[in-house]
């Protein structure tokens, strides 16, 4: 029976032990399970503050956007504008060249017609005076 008692008996230390290793592995196992609640609570913080800087930009690239949108509008409103403003002074233009051109044609037609309708005709004065068809009468030396 001694035998069986020392046997007993080092059974009950081993039982021991394992109890101790198991109970350290449990502390352990505690330990780390404290620690894992910690570092998810702090990932659930990180992630709240998070989507409130994803709110916070997304609620800033709206406001450029609108922003971006309204400048677009302003721009194309300056830019009708000057096209506008362009083709009203380009109108002018053309409307004043037409018109010079008009008067350049008139003046040429004039001279061609001075030149090719000259009709001598007495003056009771001794002079010459030049008759054009245009209806104007000058005597020499006088221009119109």
């Amino acid at each position: 029976m001694k035998w069986n008692c020392f046997e007993l008996e080092n059974k009950l230390i081993q039982s021991k032990q394992a109890f101790e290793a198991s109970e350290d592995n449990n502390r352990n196992a505690v330990f780390k399970l404290k620690k894992l609640h910690t570092e998810i609570g702090e990932l659930h913080q990180e992630i709240k503050k998070l989507n409130i800087q994803k709110e916070e930009l997304n609620g800033e690239t709206g406001d450029m956007e609108t922003c971006l949108q309204e400048k677009k509008a302003e721009l194309q409103v300056v830019m009708d504008y000057l096209r506008n403003t362009k083709e009203q002074q380009l109108s002018a233009k053309n409307s004043t060249l037409k018109q010079l051109d008009e008067e350049l044609k008139g003046q040429s037609d004039h001279e061609k017609v001075e030149k090719s309708a000259e009709y001598p005709e007495i003056d009771g004065r001794s002079g010459i005076r030049r008759v054009w068809i245009t209806g104007h009468i000058q005597n020499p030396g006088s221009r119109l």
